[in-house]
């Protein structure tokens, strides 16, 4: 699909793809705890002082933004990428946790990327208009524009298409149609 003079939409998942939130959540409220211990999406029932989805949640809603990294090669990747293609965000968030995302995102020299919220915008992602998705959700393997980001999480899903870095991203691209770069 040509949008805008760029060869392909490109949407891209915030947490634990482009930023480490849970990892995040986990030093800020949980020590002791890394993301290796959360071996499924519902990330509460790994972590013994977490009690609930609820209270997940609403930590994540409090998470300092000096504690959240990028992704090793997030940044340059999607920069690179973005010369070619229609880069957007595309995150599953309460909007009480927007603000701290946006921070982070601006002082990684992001923010200029459209952030879409489908919780917001009460969608599910493959409701929009994408030509490929990168997302680590292993509930929505049957995406069939999904590369799926490798996490603890979503290891035990078989994924058509699946990276484990992001300096893997563009060795799979081919794959869908006009992402050559």
């Amino acid at each position: 699909m040509v949008r805008g003079g760029l060869e392909t939409v490109i949407a891209i998942d915030i947490d634990d793809v482009t930023m480490s939130s849970v990892g995040a959540w986990l030093k800020q409220f949980h020590p002791g705890y890394t993301i290796e211990y959360i071996r499924s999406w519902n990330a509460w029932d790994h972590v013994d002082t977490c009690h609930s989805y609820e209270q997940m949640m609403d930590e994540f809603g409090m998470i300092n933004p000096d504690n959240v990294e990028l992704l090793p090669g997030a940044k340059e990747t999607i920069l690179e990428l973005e010369k070619e293609h229609e880069i957007y965000f595309l995150t599953s968030k309460r909007k009480d946790m927007e603000a701290w995302t946006r921070v982070v995102l601006q002082r990684e020299g992001l923010a200029h990327i459209r952030l879409v919220n489908n919780m917001t915008d009460n969608k599910a992602k493959d409701e929009y208009l994408y030509d490929v998705l990168i997302d680590d959700n292993p509930s929505i393997v049957h995406y069939k524009k999904l590369i799926l980001f490798d996490r603890p999480w979503n290891r035990y899903v078989k994924a058509e298409t699946r990276i484990s870095s992001w300096s893997e991203l563009k060795g799979v691209l081919y794959k869908y149609g006009n992402c050559s770069s």
